[in-house]
């Protein structure tokens, strides 16, 4: 019995060999003829023709599909599973290293990005100009790197280097249009006083231009040179420190930095394309880029990112409105304990990376895992998988979270702990929101995030302006953006789950 279990085995490694994505035991039968099998053969397994050796061949062969092997790959051990599982963890940790190496950096070494200003004045003109700078370049970059990538992808790294002649075209005049549009309004309605419009120009001009030069780099995946550019920027702001005596001119070491990152950028993506292009000759050759056809569907792609954007900073927007006699201020206190929290996003983010890039890989090898009667299984395990990414997140997050509480505690005072507790935990349902905007992206499905985005910036707007009221503190609003990203999330949830994974079949060949 033994034997003959080792030579259906073989018989299915066989079949495997010749077609990995066979469907039912009929392509087994032809195969098994192709390879010289005749009844006689069957009847020594014992079976009674090809067709019911056929049958029991598919058995096996369904085994091997099940469990993601084919003939000619080599089944991965579990330590090769476990150092992909810790690559795909670190990658996604590294989605948020740059803003973490800027923290990193400003507590040992005392260097920020943006300068340390020691009136609330000052801090808000290059506040606002980081707030906006942001909105203002996020919903450019989706619009040229999604075909960015798919000519990537296709080894057209001449249409790849129009693309970002472009985009940086556009983007600068887009920022110039914008920068000119907000002086103009500020001096027209006399609301800050001259110095302060130059520098919010000044530092949102260069800070759009740092954006924009690295988005390409996060849209290619190349977070190791994005790490150093943002170390690069640190670095030359630091040497700066040391040769500048005046204040004033200190400032000018950050723009020197971020100027100089948006710099290394630029260099990095020039050699990078090049390289690519001298030593893996391109596939496609003439391919025009139609740039009207482009900017037209990337219109949704755009319009998530800007509300992603728009409801990260609702908070801080809140807290910083006085009225009078100025229309923001900036809340040194408040910044202390939302910068913190931000290092709460780096471990669900690795989590997340792991598990959506699991998503992606059950979804693609569904088509030789499932026949064509399976489409409940195949949707019931795509099903799994994301509800174990979503518990994964939050169960991993709220750990973290938990532990950065005891190891701030020394940085912390009472209430802005409290305002650490609330944004770190926002942050944690933050990454199950931008796990499911992930999963919509993947099956050409952006504007399935447009409405709960919408009614996430409504919720946060409505919540902060109310607890403020409430109780008297604006620092309350820090829990209104917690309660927003647990609505949004759940309510992105309930849509993917209703739609994406009941469906996923019939989206995932719609979309591919």
């Amino acid at each position: 019995m033994a034997e003959i279990l080792t030579d259906l085995d073989s018989l299915a490694i066989a079949i495997l060999e010749v077609d990995e994505n066979v469907k039912d035991y009929l392509d087994v039968a032809v195969i098994l003829e192709l390879l010289g099998v005749t009844k006689d053969t069957a009847r020594r397994y014992g079976c009674d023709d090809i067709f019911d050796l056929a049958r029991t061949v598919f058995e096996a062969v369904k085994y091997y599909q099940l469990k993601d092997e084919s003939s000619g790959v080599k089944r991965k051990s579990r330590l090769e599973s476990i150092i992909e599982a810790i690559k795909l963890f670190a990658g996604g940790v590294t989605l948020s290293s740059p803003w973490l190496a800027v923290i990193l950096a400003y507590i040992i070494f005392k260097v920020s990005l943006l300068p340390a200003q020691e009136t609330p004045l000052a801090s808000t003109s290059i506040n606002l100009a980081l707030v906006f700078s942001i909105i203002n370049t996020s919903w450019i970059s989706p619009i040229f790197m999604r075909k960015l990538f798919y000519f990537m992808y296709q080894r057209n790294y001449s249409a790849v280097r129009k693309i970002l002649m472009v985009y940086f075209t556009f983007g600068f005049l887009v920022t110039i249009l914008a920068a000119g549009i907000s002086i103009v309004l500020v001096r027209a309605l006399g609301i800050y006083p001259d110095w302060w419009s130059a520098y919010f120009m000044t530092f949102f001009v260069t800070l759009s231009l740092l954006w924009l030069t690295t988005a390409p780099l996060y849209a290619l995946r190349l977070y190791i040179p994005l790490i150093f550019t943002y170390i690069s920027s640190l670095s030359i702001i630091g040497v700066s420190y040391g040769m500048m005596e005046m204040l004033q001119q200190r400032y000018m070491a950050h723009i020197y930095g971020i100027i100089s990152g948006s710099f290394m950028a630029v260099i990095y993506l020039a050699i990078y394309l090049y390289l690519r292009s001298r030593f893996k000759p391109q596939i496609h050759e003439g391919v025009k880029v139609r740039f009207s056809f482009m900017l037209y569907l990337g219109i949704p792609y755009a319009i998530v990112n800007l509300l992603y954007f728009i409801f990260i900073f609702i908070d801080r927007l809140l807290v910083w409105y006085v009225q009078a006699p100025y229309p923001f201020i900036v809340d040194l206190f408040y910044e202390k304990p939302a910068s913190l929290s931000l290092l709460t996003i780096t471990v669900p983010f690795g989590v997340m990376n792991y598990y959506v890039n699991k998503f992606y890989r059950s979804a693609s090898a569904g088509e030789r895992r499932f026949n064509s009667f399976q489409i409940d299984e195949y949707c019931r395990s795509m099903r799994r998988v994301y509800l174990e990414m979503h518990a994964s997140i939050l169960a991993s997050g709220i750990l973290f979270q938990i532990i950065l509480y005891h190891l701030l505690q020394g940085f912390l005072i009472k209430d802005e702990t409290w305002i650490f507790m609330y944004l770190s935990l926002g942050h944690v349902f933050l990454a199950m929101i931008i796990s499911n905007i992930l999963l919509f992206l993947y099956m050409h499905r952006p504007a399935k995030s447009i409405p709960p985005l919408l009614l996430g910036i409504l919720v946060n707007f409505i919540l902060g302006v109310s607890f403020m009221r409430m109780w008297g503190m604006k620092y309350a609003v820090s829990l209104g953006y917690m309660i927003a990203s647990i609505v949004t999330a759940i309510l992105l949830a309930a849509i993917s789950l209703r739609t994406i994974i009941k469906n996923a079949d019939y989206y995932y060949y719609s979309a591919f």
